[in-house]
Protein backbone atom coordinates (compact mmCIF):
# COMPACT_ATOMS: atom_id res chain seq x y z
CA UNK A 1 0.00 0.00 0.00
CA UNK A 2 1.33 3.43 -0.99
CA UNK A 3 2.14 5.80 1.87
CA UNK A 4 1.10 9.46 1.66
CA UNK A 5 4.16 11.68 1.73
CA UNK A 6 2.31 14.99 2.11
CA UNK A 7 0.92 14.94 5.63
CA UNK A 8 -1.50 17.81 4.97
CA UNK A 9 -3.00 16.45 1.73
CA UNK A 10 -5.88 14.59 3.39
CA UNK A 11 -6.79 17.43 5.77
CA UNK A 12 -6.67 19.89 2.87
CA UNK A 13 -9.06 17.70 0.88
CA UNK A 14 -11.43 17.51 3.86
CA UNK A 15 -11.40 21.27 4.43
CA UNK A 16 -11.98 21.95 0.74
CA UNK A 17 -14.89 19.51 0.62
CA UNK A 18 -16.51 21.14 3.64
CA UNK A 19 -15.91 24.62 2.21
CA UNK A 20 -17.55 23.66 -1.10
CA UNK A 21 -20.51 22.11 0.70
CA UNK A 22 -20.90 25.18 2.91
CA UNK A 23 -20.79 27.54 -0.09
CA UNK A 24 -23.39 25.45 -1.91
CA UNK A 25 -25.66 25.52 1.14
CA UNK A 26 -25.55 29.32 1.16
CA UNK A 27 -26.60 29.64 -2.48
CA UNK A 28 -30.34 29.36 -1.91
CA UNK A 29 -32.84 30.48 -4.51
CA UNK A 30 -35.52 30.71 -1.82
CA UNK A 31 -36.09 32.38 1.55
CA UNK A 32 -35.43 29.93 4.36
CA UNK A 33 -37.77 29.51 7.32
CA UNK A 34 -34.69 29.33 9.53
CA UNK A 35 -33.52 32.81 8.41
CA UNK A 36 -36.66 34.93 8.03
CA UNK A 37 -36.61 36.08 11.68
CA UNK A 38 -33.22 37.72 11.16
CA UNK A 39 -32.48 41.21 9.78
CA UNK A 40 -34.30 41.69 6.46
CA UNK A 41 -31.65 44.07 5.14
CA UNK A 42 -28.89 41.53 5.77
CA UNK A 43 -30.89 38.79 4.01
CA UNK A 44 -31.47 41.08 1.04
CA UNK A 45 -27.76 41.92 0.71
CA UNK A 46 -26.79 38.25 1.02
CA UNK A 47 -29.21 37.18 -1.69
CA UNK A 48 -28.53 39.97 -4.17
CA UNK A 49 -24.75 40.01 -4.04
CA UNK A 50 -22.51 37.31 -5.38
CA UNK A 51 -20.16 37.34 -2.41
CA UNK A 52 -18.22 34.47 -0.87
CA UNK A 53 -17.68 34.69 2.86
CA UNK A 54 -14.15 33.77 3.85
CA UNK A 55 -14.12 31.23 6.66
CA UNK A 56 -11.16 30.20 8.75
CA UNK A 57 -10.43 26.53 7.88
CA UNK A 58 -10.14 25.68 11.59
CA UNK A 59 -13.74 26.87 12.06
CA UNK A 60 -15.19 24.88 9.20
CA UNK A 61 -15.48 21.64 11.14
CA UNK A 62 -17.16 23.49 14.02
CA UNK A 63 -19.90 24.56 11.63
CA UNK A 64 -20.62 20.90 10.98
CA UNK A 65 -20.64 19.81 14.62
CA UNK A 66 -24.34 20.61 14.85
CA UNK A 67 -25.11 18.79 11.59
CA UNK A 68 -23.30 15.65 12.79
CA UNK A 69 -25.12 15.73 16.13
CA UNK A 70 -28.48 16.14 14.36
CA UNK A 71 -27.79 13.13 12.15
CA UNK A 72 -26.71 11.04 15.13
CA UNK A 73 -29.89 11.84 17.08
CA UNK A 74 -32.09 11.15 14.05
CA UNK A 75 -30.27 7.85 13.44
CA UNK A 76 -30.61 6.67 17.04
CA UNK A 77 -34.31 7.53 17.23
CA UNK A 78 -34.91 5.71 13.95
CA UNK A 79 -32.89 2.65 14.97
CA UNK A 80 -34.70 2.16 18.28
CA UNK A 81 -38.10 3.57 17.27
CA UNK A 82 -39.88 0.29 18.05
CA UNK A 83 -38.50 0.11 21.59
CA UNK A 84 -39.25 3.65 22.78
CA UNK A 85 -42.54 3.76 24.71
CA UNK A 86 -44.90 6.55 23.67
CA UNK A 87 -42.67 7.57 20.77
CA UNK A 88 -43.31 7.20 17.04
CA UNK A 89 -40.83 8.23 14.37
CA UNK A 90 -42.37 9.71 11.21
CA UNK A 91 -39.77 11.55 9.16
CA UNK A 92 -36.44 13.38 9.43
CA UNK A 93 -35.36 16.34 7.31
CA UNK A 94 -38.88 16.78 5.97
CA UNK A 95 -39.07 19.63 3.47
CA UNK A 96 -41.91 22.10 3.98
CA UNK A 97 -43.09 25.22 2.13
CA UNK A 98 -45.36 28.13 3.07
CA UNK A 99 -47.34 30.09 0.45
CA UNK A 100 -44.58 29.78 -2.13
CA UNK A 101 -42.27 32.21 -0.32
CA UNK A 102 -40.78 30.24 2.57
CA UNK A 103 -39.08 26.87 2.54
CA UNK A 104 -37.28 24.78 5.15
CA UNK A 105 -36.32 21.35 6.45
CA UNK A 106 -37.65 20.00 9.73
CA UNK A 107 -35.19 18.07 11.89
CA UNK A 108 -37.76 15.50 12.97
CA UNK A 109 -41.48 14.87 12.77
CA UNK A 110 -42.54 12.52 15.54
CA UNK A 111 -45.31 11.52 17.90
CA UNK A 112 -45.11 11.67 21.69
CA UNK A 113 -47.98 10.32 23.79
CA UNK A 114 -50.41 10.47 20.84
CA UNK A 115 -49.49 14.07 19.95
CA UNK A 116 -47.62 14.85 16.71
CA UNK A 117 -44.84 17.43 16.98
CA UNK A 118 -42.41 19.23 14.76
CA UNK A 119 -39.08 19.02 16.62
CA UNK A 120 -35.83 20.90 16.20
CA UNK A 121 -32.44 20.30 17.81
CA UNK A 122 -30.01 23.08 18.75
CA UNK A 123 -26.52 21.90 19.69
CA UNK A 124 -24.81 24.60 21.78
CA UNK A 125 -21.80 25.14 24.03
CA UNK A 126 -21.60 25.83 27.76
CA UNK A 127 -21.81 29.60 27.44
CA UNK A 128 -24.91 29.59 25.28
CA UNK A 129 -26.59 26.89 27.36
CA UNK A 130 -26.00 28.85 30.58
CA UNK A 131 -27.75 31.88 29.05
CA UNK A 132 -31.01 30.04 28.32
CA UNK A 133 -34.03 31.45 30.10
CA UNK A 134 -37.66 30.46 30.61
CA UNK A 135 -38.36 31.28 26.96
CA UNK A 136 -36.16 30.25 24.00
CA UNK A 137 -34.37 32.56 21.57
CA UNK A 138 -36.97 34.57 19.70
CA UNK A 139 -35.71 33.71 16.20
CA UNK A 140 -35.82 29.99 17.03
CA UNK A 141 -39.30 30.35 18.50
CA UNK A 142 -40.52 31.95 15.26
CA UNK A 143 -38.76 29.27 13.19
CA UNK A 144 -40.56 26.48 15.10
CA UNK A 145 -43.92 28.27 14.82
CA UNK A 146 -43.54 28.45 11.04
CA UNK A 147 -42.51 24.79 10.83
CA UNK A 148 -45.54 23.71 12.84
CA UNK A 149 -47.87 26.00 10.88
CA UNK A 150 -46.64 24.53 7.58
CA UNK A 151 -47.97 21.12 8.68
CA UNK A 152 -51.08 22.53 10.39
CA UNK A 153 -49.83 21.47 13.81
CA UNK A 154 -50.58 23.54 16.96
CA UNK A 155 -47.28 22.98 18.77
CA UNK A 156 -43.61 22.22 18.27
CA UNK A 157 -40.70 21.14 20.46
CA UNK A 158 -37.37 22.97 20.60
CA UNK A 159 -34.59 20.98 22.27
CA UNK A 160 -31.27 22.56 23.26
CA UNK A 161 -28.41 20.14 23.98
CA UNK A 162 -25.16 21.17 25.65
CA UNK A 163 -22.48 19.45 23.56
CA UNK A 164 -19.94 19.75 26.39
CA UNK A 165 -22.01 18.38 29.29
CA UNK A 166 -24.78 16.45 27.57
CA UNK A 167 -27.47 18.35 29.49
CA UNK A 168 -30.62 19.40 27.67
CA UNK A 169 -33.43 21.92 27.94
CA UNK A 170 -36.77 21.50 26.20
CA UNK A 171 -39.33 24.12 25.19
CA UNK A 172 -42.89 23.63 23.98
CA UNK A 173 -43.67 26.21 21.29
CA UNK A 174 -47.31 27.09 20.63
CA UNK A 175 -48.26 28.53 17.25
CA UNK A 176 -49.41 32.15 17.33
CA UNK A 177 -51.26 32.88 14.09
CA UNK A 178 -50.66 36.65 14.27
CA UNK A 179 -46.90 36.11 14.55
CA UNK A 180 -46.99 33.58 11.71
CA UNK A 181 -48.90 36.03 9.48
CA UNK A 182 -46.39 38.80 10.30
CA UNK A 183 -43.40 36.75 9.17
CA UNK A 184 -45.09 35.38 6.08
CA UNK A 185 -45.72 39.00 5.08
CA UNK A 186 -42.05 39.83 5.80
CA UNK A 187 -41.03 37.02 3.48
CA UNK A 188 -43.33 38.36 0.75
CA UNK A 189 -41.92 41.88 1.22
CA UNK A 190 -38.37 40.55 1.03
CA UNK A 191 -39.13 38.55 -2.12
CA UNK A 192 -40.61 41.67 -3.72
CA UNK A 193 -37.58 43.77 -2.65
CA UNK A 194 -35.23 41.23 -4.25
CA UNK A 195 -37.21 41.25 -7.51
CA UNK A 196 -37.33 45.06 -7.60
CA UNK A 197 -33.73 45.48 -6.33
CA UNK A 198 -34.95 47.76 -3.52
CA UNK A 199 -32.75 47.66 -0.43
CA UNK A 200 -34.80 47.40 2.81
CA UNK A 201 -34.32 50.07 5.45
CA UNK A 202 -32.13 49.38 8.50
CA UNK A 203 -34.60 47.92 11.05
CA UNK A 204 -32.68 49.20 14.09
CA UNK A 205 -32.21 52.67 15.60
CA UNK A 206 -28.47 52.16 16.02
CA UNK A 207 -25.88 49.41 15.80
CA UNK A 208 -26.12 48.66 19.54
CA UNK A 209 -29.84 47.87 19.47
CA UNK A 210 -29.40 44.35 18.07
CA UNK A 211 -26.76 41.68 18.64
CA UNK A 212 -27.03 40.87 14.93
CA UNK A 213 -25.09 44.02 14.00
CA UNK A 214 -22.10 42.95 16.10
CA UNK A 215 -21.44 39.92 13.91
CA UNK A 216 -22.72 41.23 10.58
CA UNK A 217 -20.33 41.72 7.67
CA UNK A 218 -22.46 44.65 6.46
CA UNK A 219 -22.19 46.56 9.76
CA UNK A 220 -19.77 49.20 8.49
CA UNK A 221 -21.78 49.69 5.32
CA UNK A 222 -25.02 50.23 7.23
CA UNK A 223 -23.74 52.50 9.99
CA UNK A 224 -20.85 54.38 8.40
CA UNK A 225 -22.26 57.87 7.82
CA UNK A 226 -19.82 58.50 4.98
CA UNK A 227 -21.02 55.47 3.03
CA UNK A 228 -23.41 56.39 0.24
CA UNK A 229 -25.37 53.70 -1.52
CA UNK A 230 -26.22 54.60 -5.10
CA UNK A 231 -29.36 53.02 -6.47
CA UNK A 232 -30.36 52.99 -10.11
CA UNK A 233 -33.47 55.09 -10.67
CA UNK A 234 -35.66 55.67 -13.69
CA UNK A 235 -35.74 59.27 -14.96
CA UNK A 236 -39.33 59.61 -13.73
CA UNK A 237 -38.09 59.01 -10.16
CA UNK A 238 -35.44 61.74 -10.20
CA UNK A 239 -35.84 64.79 -7.99
CA UNK A 240 -37.08 68.10 -9.46
CA UNK A 241 -34.40 69.37 -11.86
CA UNK A 242 -34.44 72.95 -10.44
CA UNK A 243 -33.84 71.71 -6.92
CA UNK A 244 -31.12 69.40 -8.18
CA UNK A 245 -29.36 72.30 -9.94
CA UNK A 246 -29.63 74.48 -6.83
CA UNK A 247 -28.23 71.67 -4.68
CA UNK A 248 -25.22 71.16 -6.96
CA UNK A 249 -24.54 74.93 -6.97
CA UNK A 250 -24.64 75.05 -3.15
CA UNK A 251 -22.24 72.10 -2.95
CA UNK A 252 -19.79 73.93 -5.21
CA UNK A 253 -20.06 77.11 -3.10
CA UNK A 254 -19.50 75.16 0.12
CA UNK A 255 -16.44 73.51 -1.40
CA UNK A 256 -15.01 76.92 -2.34
CA UNK A 257 -15.70 78.32 1.15
CA UNK A 258 -14.02 75.32 2.78
CA UNK A 259 -10.95 75.88 0.63
CA UNK A 260 -10.90 79.59 1.54
CA UNK A 261 -11.29 78.71 5.24
CA UNK A 262 -8.34 76.31 4.96
CA UNK A 263 -6.11 78.97 3.40
CA UNK A 264 -7.00 81.57 6.08
CA UNK A 265 -6.28 79.09 8.86
CA UNK A 266 -2.90 78.19 7.32
CA UNK A 267 -1.99 81.90 7.10
CA UNK A 268 -2.93 82.53 10.75
CA UNK A 269 -1.05 79.44 11.92
CA UNK A 270 2.10 80.24 9.97
CA UNK A 271 2.13 83.76 11.43
CA UNK A 272 1.99 82.37 14.96
CA UNK A 273 4.49 79.54 14.56
CA UNK A 274 7.21 79.74 17.19
CA UNK A 275 5.29 82.14 19.41
CA UNK A 276 4.17 81.13 22.89
CA UNK A 277 0.66 82.51 22.76
CA UNK A 278 -1.11 85.76 23.50
CA UNK A 279 0.58 86.87 26.71
CA UNK A 280 0.06 83.50 28.34
CA UNK A 281 2.56 80.75 29.01
CA UNK A 282 1.12 77.28 28.40
CA UNK A 283 2.07 75.36 31.51
CA UNK A 284 1.10 72.27 33.43
CA UNK A 285 2.01 73.70 36.83
CA UNK A 286 -0.60 74.43 39.49
CA UNK A 287 -2.28 77.82 39.11
CA UNK A 288 -4.45 79.58 41.73
CA UNK A 289 -8.07 79.83 40.57
CA UNK A 290 -7.84 83.63 40.32
CA UNK A 291 -5.19 83.34 37.65
CA UNK A 292 -6.92 80.69 35.51
CA UNK A 293 -8.24 81.73 32.14
CA UNK A 294 -10.57 79.46 30.16
CA UNK A 295 -10.09 79.80 26.42
CA UNK A 296 -12.61 78.45 23.94
CA UNK A 297 -11.01 75.26 22.61
CA UNK A 298 -12.09 75.59 18.97
CA UNK A 299 -10.97 79.23 18.72
CA UNK A 300 -7.64 78.56 20.39
CA UNK A 301 -6.91 75.60 18.11
CA UNK A 302 -7.65 77.79 15.12
CA UNK A 303 -5.35 80.63 16.22
CA UNK A 304 -2.48 78.79 17.94
CA UNK A 305 -0.26 76.23 16.24
CA UNK A 306 -0.51 72.61 17.31
CA UNK A 307 3.10 72.45 18.55
CA UNK A 308 2.29 75.14 21.12
CA UNK A 309 -0.92 73.46 22.27
CA UNK A 310 0.91 70.15 22.60
CA UNK A 311 2.90 71.72 25.43
CA UNK A 312 -0.29 72.54 27.30
CA UNK A 313 -0.47 69.34 29.30
CA UNK A 314 -3.11 70.55 31.70
CA UNK A 315 -6.61 70.72 30.27
CA UNK A 316 -9.60 72.49 31.74
CA UNK A 317 -12.21 70.38 33.51
CA UNK A 318 -14.73 72.49 31.65
CA UNK A 319 -15.50 70.67 28.40
CA UNK A 320 -14.34 72.43 25.25
CA UNK A 321 -11.73 74.68 26.92
CA UNK A 322 -8.00 74.81 27.63
CA UNK A 323 -6.81 75.99 31.03
CA UNK A 324 -3.94 78.49 30.68
CA UNK A 325 -1.84 80.25 33.27
CA UNK A 326 -1.52 84.00 32.97
CA UNK A 327 2.12 84.98 32.37
CA UNK A 328 3.52 87.35 34.95
CA UNK A 329 4.56 90.74 33.54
Amino acid sequence: MQTLTKTKSLSTAIYNAIRLDYENSQQRDYIGISEIAYCQRKLYLQKTRNEKQEINPENLLKIYEGTSAHELLQSLLWRYRGRLDGFKYYKAEKEVEIEGVLKGHIDLLCELDNQIYVTDFKIVGNRKFSMLKDTPDEHYRIQLMLYAYSLKLPTAILLYINKETGKSKEYLIEVDLDTVAEYIQKAKDLKYAILEQTTPEIPFKDEKESWECSYCRYKQECWNKSFIEIEKKDEAELIDSELETKYIKLCDEIEELEEEKKIIKENITSALNGKKGFGFSLTATYTPPSEIINYDKNRLELLVSSDILSRCAKRSQKAGYYTLKQRSS
